[in-house]
């Protein structure tokens, strides 16, 4: 079945946040996207894919895809265009529910390590935190403030497959405080004038916790710093002042989930 004026005005405003807020939907684009989210059992609701960019890794997704009853429609190369948020469609897109979470249900699998993002506005800084977050074992996301919306396109691309693992919470701040103190986490803020990392593992070796991190240009808010458990830093040589919000983070959440 070809899809639709009407059908294609809607989707198209999936691109944007009041269409995601609005419609609770998103698009990923992009075969190897769509292959992580195959591999972690989260189906699209639908397909769109351009006959003029098929090849044998997109005939083998879609042919996945159609074994799970997914509906798959054939649409022109200029509609492809038009659902793409990149300069070069790579000529299939998918339409998937937003999964967000309560913070109760985030929160029920005990779950032991939660990454913090406040105000972290760039979007590749987002999708490299939650890419790290899954490989450092950080299932769960809080997110806060002017944090890049995590469905848009640019955070979807950037996290390479880890959003369709991740359980998110957005919420206000003051509410994420009462979730961290009702379930006995403690909160470990990122500073630059924290304690070395070591000190803090130490501390929190058999603790449930909260990693913080904020905005690339000001850090976490005077609120959060100052209810922070613990507050901690990365040793670094001083030719530089400072590192990236999104290699900081990681390297945090590396080192905080390792023994010793």
């Amino acid at each position: 079945m070809a899809i639709t004026r009407n059908e294609l005005k809607l989707v198209k405003t999936y691109l944007t946040k009041k269409g995601r807020k609005t419609h609770k939907k998103f698009l990923a684009e992009g075969v190897r996207l769509l292959e992580d989210a195959f591999r972690h059992q989260i189906n699209p609701q639908v397909i769109y894919y351009s006959k003029s960019h098929i090849d044998v890794r997109i005939e083998h997704l879609l042919m996945n895809l159609k074994k799970k009853e997914v509906p798959i429609t054939q649409v022109s190369s200029n509609d492809i265009k038009q659902l793409s948020d990149t300069k070069s469609p790579q000529g299939v897109v998918g339409v998937f529910k937003m999964f967000e979470q309560t913070a109760d249900e985030s929160l029920s699998r005990k779950i032991r390590k939660v990454l913090w993002c406040e105000n972290v506005s760039d979007p590749g800084n987002v999708g490299t935190l939650l890419r790290s977050a899954l490989a450092f074992g950080y299932q769960t996301i809080f997110v806060s403030g002017d944090t890049a919306d995590i469905y848009s396109p640019k955070v979807v691309r950037s996290t390479m497959g880890a959003i369709f693992k991740l359980h998110i919470v957005k919420d206000e701040t003051n509410n994420l405080f009462k979730l961290v103190g009702k379930n006995n986490y403690k909160l470990v803020a990122s500073e630059m004038h924290g304690k070395p990392i070591h000190f803090v593992k130490k501390q929190i070796k058999s603790d449930r916790f909260v990693l913080a991190v904020g905005s690339e240009g000001f850090g976490l808010s005077d609120e959060i710093k100052a209810k922070a458990d613990y507050s901690v830093r990365i040793d670094h040589h001083d030719a530089v002042e400072s590192l990236n919000v999104a290699v900081a983070g990681s390297i945090l959440m590396n080192d905080l989930q390792k023994d010793g």
